[in-house]
C-alpha cells in the first residue's frame, strides 16, 4: 500500500507534543516568549489555516533546491549526510571537493570519474556502485561548468 510521505508540517506535529512549543521555537532561534507561536504554526496542517507559515524545514529544502539550481548538488548532497548522523554518529562525511583554480584543472579531473564509472560498468560491478560512479562523474562535470562560469562571469 502506498503512503503518503510524510510532510514537514507534521514532523514539527510530532515534536510539539514531544518538547512543546518554547523548545521547538528555542531550536531554530525564535524567542521563547509567551507571544511566541512559531512552534505551533510550524505544526499546523495547511489545509486547515488561512495563514500559511513555512517551517524551517520548507526554508531548508528551498536553500537545497536553490544550490542544486545553481549546480551545487554535491554540497547538498554533503548537508544531507550530515545530518544523517543524528541517526548514525559514526558516519564519515566525506567533505564536497573543491573547485580547482583553473578550467583546464577541472577538465582533466572529470576524467579520472568517468573512468571510474566506465570501469564499474565493465568489471560488472553493483548497480549501487555504478550509480555512485555516475553521481561522482556528473558531480566532477558540474564542478567544471562551475569553474567555466567563474571565468567567463569575470571576463
Amino acid at each position: 500500500m502506498n503512503e503518503p510521505n510524510l510532510q514537514p508540517w507534521q514532523i514539527f506535529h510530532i515534536a510539539l507534543k514531544a518538547f512543546g512549543p518554547k523548545i521547538i521555537s528555542a531550536c531554530f532561534g525564535n524567542k521563547a516568549s509567551k507571544y511566541s507561536r512559531s512552534g505551533y504554526d510550524w505544526a499546523q496542517d495547511p489545509t486547515y489555516t488561512t495563514k500559511r507559515c513555512r517551517n524551517p524545514l520548507e526554508m531548508t529544502h528551498d536553500f537545497f533546491s536553490r544550490l542544486v539550481a545553481a549546480g551545487y548538488g554535491y554540497v547538498v548532497r554533503s548537508a544531507i549526510r550530515y545530518l544523517e548522523t543524528t541517526l548514525e554518529p559514526d558516519l564519515k562525511i566525506p567533505s564536497p571537493k573543491r573547485i580547482l583554480s583553473t578550467v583546464e584543472k577541472e577538465m582533466l579531473a572529470d576524467y579520472p570519474a568517468l573512468n571510474a564509472y566506465h570501469q564499474a560498468i565493465k568489471d560488472d560491478c553493483q548497480i549501487e556502485k555504478i550509480k555512485a560512479c555516475e553521481q561522482e562523474a556528473i558531480d566532477e562535470i558540474r564542478r567544471t561548468t562551475i569553474k567555466v562560469e567563474q571565468e567567463r562571469g569575470q571576463q
